[in-house]
């Protein structure tokens, strides 16, 4: 029944077959022996294998040199068939154009102007994403070490996943600029199941020039829309006050509030864990790109100070049994620490450093309640989209196939010798 209502409802597609050949890109895909592959629906007329063909940009400006299409494939359920020839209204794969990308338009050569659509948003998130090899556990989980193999992979990623793009910045760091925590932290995710080992920084806004004000620069706004309950709005509306926000709208039924903001995007990050502890799991919190505005300054984030492994070696629970008291563990007993590692959360606001393999002292004294079981509560475990929300600028993000960890980018002695230098000129 369903498939028949389609049939006798949805209306079939505008077949123009006499109108020259054009078809807007709207997907990449990499093809290990043909290069780049141009996916998309034909809005009109026909083509074939051979045939001469060039892109235009989507502004319609930009006209690549002519080339012949290689290849023409179908999809026939799941499997991708070739084809000699397509029409207006089929979804085809064509190859023969390594250089062009989404929403660009293939068209044959008569054909000048692009076809209208809609374009991406860009970039508002970058990291820097590095080897491992600074750290001392380096190479004992992956097999993917080196920053060639990350680059190369990272290439590859770009071919196909248009949103994102990357800047060299040296000989072994490359800046990842992407839509948000959620796309860069999937790609992390999705290399660390393939077996690479590789660091990252903390996340920072993509910022751009004012064209006006040369001397001024602008940042990615979005627009956030927030359904909570009523006894919830004020804490959320307070929450968005320190985050620098403004209030575009505010509507208030018997039970629900529909709050709208425009906040600034980096204000954002880390927002939605705390919306979730303050709305006890009962609001909804949806944000879109919505723009650019002119930097707003610092933004205080609460961030609180970390406890720091000052030893190597495996974790005790004789040694983390008192950290408790000091704040959140991220480590259970037995894991390998090394100095610098963060292991926890401080209560206090300033870091901490701490050593957790000290094991207890083997004596012949015996005393009431001296050899009492020590019992931890469960580590706070985060994801790698967590860690790019929590990371400090200080600190970098450890990723390997079988844990994710944070790092101190300094030894203690250079961390001491920063906060003396930044207290000093902070008291001039």
């Amino acid at each position: 029944p369903l498939f028949d209502t389609i049939l006798n409802h949805v209306p079939p597609p505008m077949v123009d077959d006499v109108t020259p050949f054009s078809m807007l890109v709207t997907q990449t895909q990499a093809n290990s022996f043909l290069g780049k592959e141009l996916i998309g629906r034909i809005q009109t007329g026909s083509v074939s294998v051979g045939d001469l063909c060039h892109f235009i940009s989507p502004d319609g400006n930009s006209i690549s040199e002519d080339a012949k299409v290689t290849k023409i494939s179908q999809w026939q359920g799941i499997v991708q068939t070739d084809i000699e020839r397509a029409s207006s209204g089929d979804v085809v794969a064509i190859a023969g154009f390594p250089r062009a990308g989404v929403n660009d338009t293939l068209a044959t050569t008569s054909v000048k102007e692009a076809v209208q659509c809609v374009p991406i948003d860009p970039p508002v998130l970058s990291i820097i994403v590095t080897s491992n090899s600074a750290s001392p556990l380096s190479g004992m989980d992956g097999d993917k070490c080196t920053f060639p193999i990350i680059m190369e992979r990272l290439e590859a990623e770009i071919e196909t996943n248009v949103s994102l793009t990357l800047t060299k910045i040296g000989s072994e760091q490359v800046q990842l600029h992407g839509r948000g925590e959620l796309q860069l932290g999937i790609l992390l995710e999705q290399m660390r199941r393939e077996g690479f080992e590789l660091a990252c920084s903390s996340p920072q806004a993509v910022l751009k020039q004012d064209e006006n004000n040369p001397e001024s620069m602008l940042e990615p706004v979005e627009e956030l829309v927030i359904d909570c309950h009523n006894d919830h709005a004020g804490q959320v509306i307070e929450k968005m006050a320190k985050r620098k926000a403004d209030l575009v709208s505010y509507d208030q039924t018997d039970a629900r509030s529909k709050l709208v903001f425009k906040i600034p995007f980096r204000a954002l990050l880390g927002y939605r864990a705390e919306f979730t502890q303050d709305t006890r799991g009962d609001g909804i919190i949806h944000s879109m790109f919505d723009g650019y505005i002119p930097y707003k300054g610092a933004i205080d984030r609460n961030e609180k100070g970390a406890l720091i492994s000052l030893e190597s070696g495996k974790a005790t629970a004789h040694a983390l049994g008192p950290l408790e008291s000091r704040g959140r563990l991220f480590i259970e007993p037995g894991e390998l620490v090394y100095p610098g590692m963060v292991i926890g959360e401080s209560a206090r606001g300033s870091d901490l450093d701490v050593n957790a393999c000290k094991e207890k002292e083997l004596t012949n004294v015996r005393a009431a309640g001296k050899d009492d079981k020590v019992k931890l509560a469960p580590p706070v475990r985060m994801s790698i989209e967590q860690c790019i929300t929590y990371v400090r600028d200080d600190e970098l993000i450890e990723i390997t196939p079988k844990r994710v960890s944070i790092r101190k980018m300094h030894d203690a002695k250079e961390r001491k010798r920063r906060a003396r230098d930044a207290k000093n000129a902070k008291n001039r």
